[in-house]
């Protein structure tokens, strides 16, 4: 009691105790007793709002789904063990759905008080992005939730909810500042990455928004009149800049995913996609400092490559040469240049699968050198191992060896490196 302030009225002491308790409830895996803690808070929230402390409360209940989904998750893995040791497959599983659904049991109704209390906030500040965000947040949980519970007919009714969200969302007075324009974006771009991954069909119907949102603010911005400085000596007009095109990358590659005929519903709205990347590298051109655009660009070029890998082995390569370019002048051991350092190495490793697949080895083994040279970590092995392979099909068995030694640890890559080389010294004796 002694740590809680003294300005604060009784009743803000007893909602401090209480979200108190339903963290340490939480960390000692009571989870039962921590989500009636959470029930009677949110409830407390519909009778008299708890003002600034439901920011808090919503958190928590993010800690009580993280701390449910890593049991769910520690439970899959000690099921499996078993299942190996013991050769109960079907009793694993039906021990796995049962974990799901009593996850589900346990968060998705306080999953659904959290977004009441979220939507009784925007019923009184309906332009406030922290609770569109919020709100979000909790519709997104509330699809993972569903859908590990294998439950079509929740996913069809959170999928038909989250449209709603992103209907609605859209149709807000659209702020005058550009931070709140800024965040507008973020939000549409998360709501975007997460549906891909759950389901084309909102995907395909969250897209046009975004892509609207993006030639909106191209629009808002081009008649902007950039007279202030921004935080860290950035001005508002670089701001603008770096994040629209980041954005544009982002979007015209996310909407490739979804096939050549779903690309047409953006002409007029974006600009083509080499109009996006020549935007892209000559604001990386005119401002090599910014390392924070460098990355979100790349990263963008990375996630396709990674795509593509196992569909089309050539356009593998072509976007991993233009991530290379974009990030290449970012790259180094200092540390605003170390998230680029290894993103480039990711890129690298991936324009080199693509050779390999491709049967062009004298680039693979070229791009796998570089990639090894600026890599840091356990990542280095398995560079080496696959070096080891590819001198070998060059017919270079020095060089194999070579690569083979700069593998440090014990491991998988190791072993594969050492089978390789009595494969081709037993080929050889056989010979």
């Amino acid at each position: 009691a002694e740590q809680f302030s003294p300005e604060l009225p009784l009743e803000g002491r007893l909602v401090e105790r209480d979200m108190r308790l339903t963290r340490v409830l939480i960390v000692l895996r009571r989870f039962d007793e921590a989500a009636a803690q959470l029930d009677a808070l949110l409830e407390r929230d519909a009778v008299r709002p708890l003002g600034p402390y439901l920011l808090v409360v919503l958190q928590t209940v993010e800690q009580l789904h993280d701390a449910l989904t890593t049991q769910g998750n520690s439970a899959q893995g000690n099921s499996a063990q078993g299942n190996e040791s013991q050769g109960n497959e079907s009793q694993g599983n039906e021990s796995q759905g049962n974990e799901s659904q009593g996850n589900a049991a346990q968060i998705l109704p306080r999953l659904d008080r959290a977004l009441a209390a979220v939507q009784r906030q925007l019923a009184q500040h309906p332009g406030k992005l922290l609770f569109w965000s919020a709100r979000f947040e909790f519709l997104a949980r509330k699809f993972q939730v569903v859908n590990l519970a294998a439950d079509p007919l929740g996913v069809e009714v959170v999928e038909q909810e989250w449209l709603r969200y992103a209907r609605e969302f859209k149709t807000q007075v659209l702020p005058d500042s550009l931070s709140e324009r800024v965040g507008r974006l973020k939000l549409m771009q998360r709501m975007v990455e997460l549906a891909l991954t759950r389901s084309p069909e909102l995907a395909r119907e969250l897209l046009p928004l975004w892509s609207r949102e993006i030639a909106g603010f191209r629009t808002w911005g081009s008649g902007a009149s950039w007279s202030t400085v921004a935080d860290r000596g950035e001005t508002p007009e670089r701001t603008y800049q770096a994040e629209l095109v980041s954005q544009q990358v982002d979007c015209l590659i996310k909407w490739s995913r979804l096939g050549p005929s779903d690309a047409l519903h953006i002409s007029g709205t974006l600009s083509g996609w080499r109009d996006a990347l020549a935007a892209a590298k000559d604001y990386l051109r005119l401002n090599p400092e910014d390392h924070a655009t460098r990355f979100r660009v790349g990263y963008s070029l990375r996630d396709q490559a990674q795509f593509l890998l196992s569909r089309d082995a050539q356009r593998v390569w072509e976007v991993a040469q233009e991530a290379i370019v974009v990030l290449a002048p970012g790259a180094g051991r200092s540390k605003p240049h170390a998230d680029c350092q290894q993103l480039l190495s990711n890129v690298l490793y991936l324009s080199a699968s693509a050779l390999r697949t491709l049967g062009r080895l004298q680039e693979c083994r070229a791009e796998l050198e570089q990639a090894y040279l600026i890599t840091e970590g356990g990542n280095r092995d398995v560079i080496a191992a696959d070096l080891v392979w590819v001198h070998l099909a060059l017919g270079d068995r020095a060089g194999a060896e070579k690569a083979a030694g700069w593998i440090l640890n014990d491991g998988p890559p190791r072993q594969e490196a050492i089978r390789l080389l009595q494969q081709v010294k037993t080929a050889q004796t056989s010979q």
